[in-house]
């Protein structure tokens, strides 16, 4: 844990302020789920992440959608990646997510985007050599909770809309098991 040197008291609602330099720092907006844990006399709070409970079921489907497709596969909430489907993603796990790619999320749409066109949307620094990518959003009450993006680094690659249907299929399954 990392000391900040800020103190704050506790009002008589039984309310602390998050300082606005440590919301701004940790992206902590106004009605931005917030989870609460006790360890050995500490209170933590942590930003609520559904998608993170999630973890052996999405790893399960982004490693199978890896072995399917051939293409790379990782799944994000809105903060960081995840899981992914290889070793050579591993690198990538518990990183930052960039804000288009998160801009992206928020539309909630699906992306389809093959080859070199410019229009690829890095996931997280390190990862713009791909170049196409299929992103779909996990919806959790009409809200991107995170996302499944399959990616290829070949210009020459095309994905098409089996590749959309597919990752869908993970997505709808993932939200439904979000308690």
């Amino acid at each position: 844990m990392k000391a900040t040197g800020i103190i704050r008291r506790v009002d008589e609602l039984g309310r602390v302020v998050i300082p606005m330099e440590l919301r701004k720092t940790l992206r902590i907006g106004v009605g931005t789920p917030m989870e609460i844990f006790t360890e050995k006399g500490a209170l933590i709070l942590r930003k609520y992440s559904p998608v993170e409970g999630l973890e052996s079921e999405g790893a399960e489907f982004v490693r199978a959608t890896g072995l399917i497709t051939g293409k790379a596969c990782m799944l994000t909430d809105r903060e960081k990646v995840i899981c992914v489907s290889d070793e050579k993603l591993a690198e990538f796990v518990g990183a930052p997510l960039l804000a288009q790619y998160i801009e992206r999320l928020e539309e909630r749409k699906s992306v389809l985007i093959n080859g070199d066109t410019g229009n690829a949307v890095p996931v997280v620094r390190g990862a713009e050599r791909y170049c196409s990518q299929v992103i779909v959003p996990v919806l959790h009450d009409g809200e991107a909770a995170g996302g499944l993006v399959l990616l290829d680094e070949r210009k020459e690659a095309v994905f098409d809309g089996g590749d959309v249907k597919l990752l869908q299929l993970g997505a709808t399954f993932l939200a439904r098991k979000i308690n």
